[in-house]
């Protein structure tokens, strides 16, 4: 199942609670009570960073606007979005 999945089964009263997303939760009223954190890398092959294409992703993912964007998301935190880190 997925989280919208879950979560609808939910608000149908198919089900008394499930693990998923606060983003997807939300749109259904239910409450949501964080368990944990996750976070998520973007990691891109060292031939391919230089690109015109990704450095303009990643001038984006780095930019104020795409904190914005990602910080209105439910459940969504950018503290660390557009870090560059070299493996």
């Amino acid at each position: 199942m997925t989280h919208t999945e879950i979560a609808n089964a939910i608000a149908e009263g198919l089900a008394d609670t499930g693990l998923g997303l606060e983003g997807a939760a939300r749109p259904y009223g239910l409450g949501f009570i964080p368990l944990t954190q996750e976070r998520y890398d973007l990691v891109i092959p060292a031939q391919h960073f230089d690109s015109p294409p990704m450095q303009a992703l990643i001038r984006w993912i780095g930019s104020a606007a795409a904190r914005q964007a990602i910080s209105s998301l439910a459940g969504y935190h950018s503290a660390n979005t557009g870090e560059v880190n070299w493996i």
